[in-house]
Formats: C-alpha cells, sequence, structure tokens
C-alpha cells in the first residue's frame, strides 16, 4: 500500500482483475459494518469464526478504533464481509466470510481491491497472514502479495 493504487493494480493477476471487473458489472456496494452485523453474516454462512471467543475479541480490537469491517451488497443482500486489523504500520486481513451468492459475484475481489484502493499511498502493509491452502494463497497471490519468510528461533532443554 506503499505506492498509488494504479500501480499496484498493474500487479493483480489477470483473473484478479476479471473478477474485479465482473463484481463491478453487478453494481455491488461497499460499506463499514460493526461487529454485530459481520457476525451474524458470519453465523449464516458458518464461518469458522462464528463463535463468541472472536466475537469478544474482535469487539474489543473494535472498541479500540484499530479493526476495520467491510461489506459487500447486493441491494439489501450482504454478499461478502471481512475485518481488517491496524498494528502499526501495518493491515491484517484477520477473516472474511463470502456468500455462495457473494462467490458467484466476486464479491471478496471487489472488497479487497476496495480497501487496497482506500489504502494506497499509506505507508503501509497489507498482510494477508499467508495459507497453506493453495486456493486461498493463489488468491492473495492474485492481488500481487508475495510470500515472506519467517524465521523462528525454538530453544530446547536437554
Amino acid at each position: 500500500l506503499q505506492q498509488p493504487y494504479e500501480k499496484t493494480q498493474r500487479d493483480y493477476s489477470n483473473d484478479c482483475k476479471r473478477n474485479i471487473a465482473k463484481s463491478l458489472n453487478k453494481k455491488l456496494n461497499i460499506k463499514e459494518l460493526n461487529t454485530e452485523e459481520a457476525f451474524v453474516f458470519f453465523e449464516h454462512n458458518d464461518s469458522l469464526f462464528n463463535n463468541l471467543k472472536y466475537r469478544s475479541i474482535f469487539n474489543t480490537i473494535k472498541n479500540n478504533g484499530e479493526m476495520y469491517i467491510l461489506g459487500v451488497y447486493e441491494k439489501e443482500d450482504l454478499l461478502s464481509a471481512a475485518f481488517f486489523v491496524k498494528s502499526y504500520s501495518s493491515f491484517i486481513y484477520l477473516a472474511a466470510c463470502t456468500s455462495e451468492i457473494g462467490r458467484k459475484r466476486a464479491a471478496n475481489y471487489l472488497l479487497i481491491d476496495h480497501f487496497i484502493q482506500n489504502n494506497s499511498n499509506t505507508n503501509t502493509i497489507l498482510d494477508f497472514e499467508g495459507s497453506s491452502i493453495a486456493s486461498i494463497a493463489k488468491f492473495f497471490a492474485g492481488f500481487g502479495a508475495t510470500s515472506q519468510l519467517y524465521l523462528q528461533i525454538k530453544k530446547w532443554i536437554l
């Protein structure tokens, strides 16, 4: 997010660009959500993040002003929602959920593109936190994401 949107967008994959265009043709709208709206949507779509522990943690982060929750709508129907957490000079793509209709409309592509557009030229990083699931890693890579190696030190007591 450290460069102009136009430059970032050039690094999108052709598949990503095609899906964004597809969602724009459907005239979808993006709005900010509160945690309750997001968790109701997560519950209706069987998200792994739909439990009281996550709800409590996400509410605390949101109340501290460090979380942004965006939703993609088609008319009044919520199709996709995502949580972004601000941490120092990074935004972390923490959790997301997309309905079956939202997948058909490529709503999550539009949501992430919108976030990137609104936060370009801010000297921050969008951290997708990677994935060991190939299809999710490919989705992130479509936005120009690159893998980062994080070293870990482990202390062994012999």
